[in-house]
């Protein structure tokens, strides 16, 4: 796994060991990220149920303001510090170790955050319950785009009010939407 495009574009990432850390492949970081184009640069972005960070980082990489990293893992939030070191993005970076539902609904969504990543386990409901935080929540999203991945066979049946899907890829067993925020 690595940066694929941008000021970094080569890094290694470094991810932890199991199965509680699910990374998005090099291939769908690369898909999504040709999908939103220039629309990453000069924006504020938002990696939930972060992981390693790939997400805010190759946005980082390729011309994001700032990003925020949200993940409940303490190991996990220990791995997105040593990639945004190692990318040299400490600057830019902010690691909040919480659960994303509390996050969102406490206002953690700071004002000028244009894309949100949305990455939750494939299993459980958490995708749902976070696009409903967001869409409660999230006042500074205002014609914001939310990435959301799940597996092909688990897209949300119904997506909450003030959003509305723009596109949908699907790459095997992952589907990625793209929900706008109105």
């Amino acid at each position: 796994m690595r940066i694929i495009s941008g000021s970094a574009k080569g890094r290694p990432l470094l991810c932890p060991r199991g199965l509680g850390t699910r990374p998005t492949s090099d291939r769908v970081r690369e898909a999504v990220f040709s999908i939103i184009g220039e629309r990453v640069k000069g924006t504020g972005v938002v990696d939930l149920f972060a992981g390693t960070g790939a997400y805010g980082l190759e946005a980082l990489s390729r011309g994001a303001l700032k990003a925020t990293f949200v993940d409940r893992s303490p190991t996990a939030s220990r791995f997105i510090r040593k990639n945004v070191a190692a990318c040299r993005f400490e600057g830019l970076s902010r690691v909040v170790t919480a659960p994303v539902g509390p996050f969102i609904k406490s206002g953690g969504i700071p004002e000028g955050t244009g894309l949100v990543f949305v990455d939750p386990p494939y299993s459980g409901g958490e995708g749902i319950k976070t696009l409903m935080a967001l869409s409660e929540n999230a006042k500074s999203l205002t014609r914001g785009l939310v990435i959301f991945e799940c597996s092909s066979s688990g897209e949300p049946d119904v997506i909450p009010s003030g959003m509305e899907i723009a596109d949908r890829r699907r790459y095997g067993d992952t589907a990625v939407l793209f929900i706008m925020v109105s």
